[in-house]
């Protein structure tokens, strides 16, 4: 999702698919075929950075309850396993793997969280954005030149 929001951020700025590629290529893993489709689609006027719905059968599982009732167990012992919740509470194992990666630790970011990350980055001026990207651009390099024995306070 994040990275959706630098691509929308960059078309924004009026940089091309190649650009953005090379600029989050250097910070993170996103493929160039990624980063196109994207361009694509926010050059047809698709605002949000969230993925389409999807057609198929609708998660069961899943369901806010469900949500709460292993939120409530993990706040109890934080030892239990997958396979321990999975039966306790009648649901498959992958249901429960995704309710915790997906809904669970998703909550308990340390991070503030922002309703709209576009207005946020908008309101960074192009200049602190660019440098911003420099600056990691450049521990990244000195990480690399020291083989991951770079630190800097």
């Amino acid at each position: 999702m994040e990275q959706r929001v630098s691509i929308k951020f960059c078309f924004k700025l009026g940089r091309t698919a190649t650009e953005t590629h090379r600029m989050l290529v250097k910070v993170d893993a996103v493929s160039k075929k990624c980063v196109f489709e994207w361009f694509k689609r926010f050059r047809d006027g698709k605002e949000d950075a969230k993925d389409e719905p999807r057609f198929g059968r609708p998660p069961t599982n899943t369901t806010p309850d469900n949500i709460e009732r292993v939120r409530r167990m993990l706040a109890d012992d934080r030892r239990l396993s997958l396979r321990m919740i999975a039966e306790e509470l009648k649901i498959s194992l992958d249901s429960v793997s995704n309710i915790i990666h997906e809904s669970v630790r998703k909550r308990s970011t340390l991070f503030q969280h922002y309703s709209d990350p576009a207005t946020v980055l908008r309101a960074i001026p192009k200049e602190e954005f660019a440098d911003g990207f420099q600056q990691l651009y450049n521990r990244c390099q000195k990480c690399i030149v020291t083989n991951g024995d770079y630190f800097e306070c």
